[in-house]
């Protein structure tokens, strides 16, 4: 049963119970007091009424309880599967990026784009991935930088350094910020 149709049910329930409240009373008003009076019969109506708005502000405090309740809960749900959802993404790019870094194809990729982002000569140094270094040799002669072994979490990709800038292209910091919060 949806959120909406358990709202309603707790709704016409409490009517019901309001409904037949209000037929004991007047029935009691009626009976019980055997007054006439419409002044009787008018303060009967006024306790009434009294009661049915304290009965209707007690239902709407109720399901706004119910209803704050339950979106609570299918927020939490939502973000829960959506935090799953991201993790497992990105653990398959990560196992992706590891097979690609792995592969043929690397050397060419990685060589082209440390040319590609230094085609002015900027930088002095890249610093590569400890899987990496065994392309120094092909780096140094087509680029002419230093190059410097950086730390094993890099996954693949390279840092470019200057005295005066640094450009992270590691696939570890691609990755951190296109993680989406």
């Amino acid at each position: 049963m949806n959120l909406e149709k358990k709202f309603e049910y707790f709704k016409e329930s409490i009517n019901r119970e309001v409904e037949i409240k209000r037929q004991r009373l007047m029935h009691q008003a009626t009976n019980d007091l055997s007054i006439k009076n419409s002044t009787a019969i008018e303060i009967a109506k006024d306790k009434l009424a009294k009661e049915v708005e304290s009965a209707k502000r007690k239902l709407n405090i109720e399901s706004n309880k119910k209803i704050a309740e339950a979106t609570k809960g299918a927020k939490f749900n939502y973000k829960k599967k959506y935090d799953d959802l991201k993790k497992s993404l990105l653990n398959e790019i990560t196992a992706e990026l590891i097979i690609f870094v792995n592969s043929s194809k690397y050397e060419d990729y990685l060589i082209d784009k440390i040319t590609r982002f230094n085609d002015k000569n900027i930088f002095t140094k890249v610093i590569l991935s400890p899987n990496d270094t065994k392309y120094n040799e092909q780096i140094k002669t087509k680029t002419g930088l230093e190059v410097i072994e950086g730390e094993p979490s890099f996954i693949g990709g390279f840092i470019l350094e200057s005295e005066k800038s640094k450009l992270d292209l590691t696939f570890k910091t691609k990755l951190e910020k296109t993680e989406v919060h």
